[in-house]
């Protein structure tokens, strides 16, 4: 299901020669538990999620680091609680770059970084957000 399962919590730190891939997400965070943080410095890719958060977390993308879905959402964060997303390098999602559910949040993109969405948006937010781009955010349809 996931490179990496963190069922209860926890956090993920991907160094720069590190790479985590799987069928159906990257990184997978459960409903339960404290939010989850991953720091990638490599790269995170799965077939539909790079990175999902079923109740909020952290996600902190580097300069030269990668998170991408092969088939629809590079990073889902959804659930009750505040989800953040940091980017310095590159989160491409075939559908969609980012997705932030009902909790909202906010996204940051770094100069010369980008957020992706092929088919749909670059930056889709179901709740309240805060979007600051310095970099490049596209997508299909819409970019915010």
């Amino acid at each position: 299901r996931a490179g990496v399962n963190l069922r209860v919590g926890g956090s993920v730190t991907n160094l720069a020669t590190g790479s985590i891939y799987s069928g159906y997400a990257g990184v997978y965070g459960a409903a339960t538990g404290p939010a989850i943080s991953v720091d990638n410095q490599g790269s995170v890719k799965g077939f539909r999620f790079g990175v999902v958060f079923r109740d909020g977390g952290d996600v902190t993308n580097a300069a030269g680091a990668k998170i991408a879905s092969v088939a629809d959402t590079a990073v889902y964060a959804a659930g009750r609680r505040f989800n953040t997303v940091t980017n310095a390098g590159a989160i491409a999602g075939y559908a969609t770059g980012v997705f932030l559910g009902i909790s909202g949040g906010s996204v940051v993109n770094s100069k010369g970084a980008s957020i992706s969405g092929g088919s749909k948006d670059g930056v889709l937010a179901w709740g309240a957000a805060t979007v600051r781009n310095a970099g490049t955010i596209a997508g299909g349809t819409d970019a915010v």
